[in-house]
């Protein structure tokens, strides 16, 4: 098994968990928290392969931020750390450049 192989699969797997997690709940997650489910997932994913090529280093659980969202409320989301704390999500810097307020 490829190391891309391998990437691919831990992604897989997160991304499956995730879609049916949103899938079993959809039908009572407010637009708001949809919005911080997929972006948790997909800092979820990026914490995966950044771990992946990173062999020395470990998640390390999660913290929350808030993010102001499009309808002033505010969205509380958990970001994926790493041990050695190298890890930075590019959700975060894409929400950043999008004039969202990050605290």
């Amino acid at each position: 098994m490829t190391k891309i192989t391998k990437v691919k699969s831990a992604t897989d797997k997160i991304l499956e968990t995730n879609i049916k997690n949103l899938r079993t709940s959809l039908t009572s997650l407010s637009m708001e928290q949809f919005i911080a489910s997929t972006i948790e997932s997909l800092m979820q994913v990026e914490r995966a392969e950044y771990l992946e090529a990173e062999q020395e280093d470990k998640g390390n659980g999660f913290y929350s931020r808030s993010l102001q969202s499009l309808s002033k409320n505010c969205l509380l989301v958990n970001v994926p750390r790493t041990r050695d704390k190298g890890f930075a999500p590019l959700t975060l810097e894409l929400a950043k450049m999008g004039g969202e307020q990050i605290d």
